[in-house]
């Protein structure tokens, strides 16, 4: 009986140890993932073929690309690309208190450096190519494809890297013009951020419209996507800096370009299939057709290379045309963007939290205990 007990209390006590052991291994564990997650975060989809993952796998993806949009919004990138200060590059008479005559004369070797240094690796170009679709007409899909054909775009990851610039255009400052001169020299040729307006002045621009099959479809999948607006609009989204530069923007693109200036109907169906159709309409009364092109991502490769004028040789058409961003990947995007105006507080405490459970949790479990 005595050889039983002992047996039965060395038994329990290993369990014990195994137990707390298995615990630390754990809490080790997901803090080195949290880490790693940290590091190789990527706004951009790095899966041209997503919409083959199952919907869980989306699903996760898309709570993955709702962490990187709350860092993204929370200024936690950092850019290689100062917009602002590029701008003053570029137009330094319109920094404040500029003097024309201030400049001063530098050899050619500094004139070199500075120029490497100021481009940031990009090669001066022109726009070339504007996407005029509204949100959830393939956009991304499309900013893919047109990425692989070797332009330089402008979509939602440049939106937030260039958040100075459009809050002067929203605040007029500046113009479309001066704003895609200046995007040019920063090397990009392609935006899905430019008024139609512009375009249709610039005859040497093409226009790329994305459709989807009918209004009824648009307007079901945008449904899906608006909450986002409401998000932002909470704690503690309206304490982020990038946030609060975006936000003019975004309201417009999500609660008046939807809605033809009624942002009170921004949520309401039958709403959003007229504008939709109105806004199609208008584009293809206002843009030539010769350098306008109608595109529904299910057309795939053939289309896109021949309006671009790209060799039939260099067109990719023996590779799927880039399938994003569906609706499972953005419900969980906005799933985790949302979480965050419950769970923010936990960010602040955290970093002191665990660190004083540690310490004294690994403390007492290693401060020997009295025999009595």
């Amino acid at each position: 009986a005595g050889f039983q007990n002992h047996q039965t209390n060395t038994t329990n006590s290993l369990l014990q140890r195994t137990n707390k052991q298995l615990k630390r291994n754990m809490k080790s564990s997901v803090l080195f993932l949290f880490c790693i997650l940290i590091v190789v975060i990527d706004g951009r989809p790095d899966n041209s073929q997503e919409a083959n993952l199952s919907p869980i796998i989306r699903f996760l993806y898309g709570c993955y690309n709702g962490y990187a949009t709350i860092l993204s919004l929370a200024g936690y990138y950092d850019y290689d690309l100062d917009a602002e200060n590029k701008y003053y590059e570029l137009y330094p008479e319109q920094r404040e208190g500029y003097n024309k005559n201030s400049n001063f004369e530098k050899d050619d070797d500094d004139e070199e450096e500075e120029e490497e240094e100021d481009n940031g690796g990009w090669e001066p170009t022109k726009m070339q190519l504007v996407c005029l679709g509204l949100g959830r007409t393939g956009s991304t899909s499309l900013a893919l494809g047109i990425e692989h054909l070797d332009y330089t775009v402008i979509h939602d990851d440049e939106h937030v890297e260039l958040r100075q610039l459009y809050e002067w255009v929203e605040e007029d400052e500046i113009d479309w013009d001066e704003f895609n001169s200046m995007a040019g020299q920063m090397g990009f040729n392609a935006t899905f951020k430019t008024d139609w307006e512009w375009a249709k002045v610039h005859p040497e621009v093409k226009v790329i419209l994305t459709v989807r099959d009918s209004a009824e479809k648009y307007a079901a999948s945008w449904l899906k996507a608006v909450s986002f607006i409401d998000i932002i609009e909470r704690i503690p989204y309206r304490w982020m800096r990038n946030s609060n530069q975006l936000y003019e923007s975004f309201y417009d693109e999500y609660k008046m370009e939807t809605t033809n200036n009624q942002p009170e109907m921004y949520k309401d169906k039958e709403t959003l299939k007229q504008v939709y159709e109105e806004y199609t309409a208008t584009i293809k009364a206002n843009i030539p057709s010769e350098r306008l092109l109608i595109f529904n991502v299910k057309q795939g490769w053939e289309p896109l290379c021949q309006f671009l004028e790209i060799e039939k040789a260099d067109c990719p058409s023996d590779i799927p045309f880039p399938h994003v961003h569906d609706r499972m990947k953005l419900l969980g995007e906005n799933f985790v963007v949302s979480l965050f105006t419950y769970i923010w507080p936990l960010v602040i405490i955290l970093p002191f939290a665990l660190p004083y459970y540690f310490f004294f949790h690994r403390c007492r479990s290693h401060t020997p205990k009295k025999r009595t």
